[in-house]
């Protein structure tokens, strides 16, 4: 995908779900609207910092390692994983398991789709209207 289209798909998110407020605020309604569930799960692999999943049955969730204490990466690895999902990357072996190098700085992770991931978080969490000042 270009970096255009993941804006476009990060806006229309932002646009549905965030009614007012900062879209970090808002995760876990969206993940609720959009019918997933969220759980925070307990890892002892450091690296490991979330993931999105799909049940034999349909569901699909996104999980993160309850070990990670700061705020902002935590939203930020809700948003990475919210990518996959809405940018409809196609899960292999039922799941996406994103590790901390994968959810990095802009360019850095090795696949295109963590990079997608990573851009949609970007945009999610921080969208240029809110964040750029008018002249």
């Amino acid at each position: 995908m270009t970096n255009s289209e993941i804006e476009q798909k990060a806006a229309a998110v932002f646009q549905r779900y965030v009614r007012s407020g900062n879209s970090h605020k808002q995760l876990s309604n969206i993940i609720q609207a959009d019918g997933m569930k969220f759980k925070e799960v307990p890892s002892k692999n450091a690296a490991f910092v979330g993931a999105l999943t799909c049940g034999n049955n349909g569901q699909r969730y996104i999980m993160v390692n309850q070990g990670i204490d700061n705020s902002g990466r935590r939203n930020f690895t809700i948003a990475h994983e919210l990518g996959h999902h809405f940018l409809e990357h196609q899960l292999h072996s039922n799941s996406f398991y994103c590790c901390e190098d994968e959810i990095a700085e802009e360019n850095q992770a090795a696949a295109p789709m963590e990079c997608e991931a990573n851009y949609f978080a970007d945009c999610l969490l921080m969208p240029e209207a809110k964040v750029k000042r008018p002249f």
